[in-house]
């Protein structure tokens, strides 16, 4: 229900199958279920209720060492700290997160969280992280043959170069970007790094 937009039938869904995890004594898909739960309330901008959610499955997984599970809330956890401009609790639970799947040897996971460490940096004005971190995840992503999301941080490299007026490197990406999204056929990113190109 939640992918059609129905929140309010899939928390009720959620909620169920929450009661009889419990009853039932299934941890890991209690854990599950309140990560999702944490996410619908975080959709509706009820952070407070999102952040209780994510904690509860953060203890569940903690105890069973689950360690993606862990790195996929500490990653939901860090976006409701950057919700609430709290960036250096968001990066906290960011670092949390990639340390993890660097252990896990989960490259995507790896390049999601230095770009968004590189977007906290970006709210701290720290713009040389901002490009460290940026490239880091380019370079992982570039790798690892993941050409929407590198095709994706390109494109916000040439942004972070435009924000310094550095508008020859800010082409170079743009140009990239739309090399990619053009193969990809995403009409929509073509149109918007041509708006940048522009």
């Amino acid at each position: 229900y939640k992918q059609y937009g129905n929140l309010k039938k899939a928390k009720t869904f959620f909620q169920l199958a929450l009661d009889i995890a419990i009853i039932t004594g299934d941890s890991i898909n209690a854990s599950m279920i309140y990560n999702n739960l944490g996410v619908l309330n975080a959709d509706w901008g009820n952070y407070d209720d999102a952040l209780n959610f994510y904690l509860k499955s953060l203890k569940i997984d903690e105890k069973k060492q689950r360690l993606r599970s862990l790195s996929t809330t500490y990653n939901n956890i860090g976006i409701i700290h950057y919700s609430l401009q709290d960036y250096d609790l968001a990066q906290t639970y960011y670092q949390k997160a990639l340390e993890i799947n660097k252990k896990l040897g989960n490259k995507d996971g790896e390049a999601l969280q230095l770009m968004n460490i590189g977007i906290l940096h970006y709210f701290k004005n720290n713009y040389d992280s901002v490009f460290i971190h940026f490239k880091q995840a380019m370079y992982i992503w570039e790798k690892i043959g993941n050409l929407r999301r590198l095709a994706m941080i390109q494109s916000n490299l040439a942004e972070m170069y435009m924000e310094i007026e550095a508008y020859d490197n800010a082409i170079v990406y743009l140009s990239k970007s739309k090399k990619i999204y053009t193969q990809l056929k995403e009409v929509f990113d073509v149109i918007h790094t041509d708006l940048l190109m522009g």
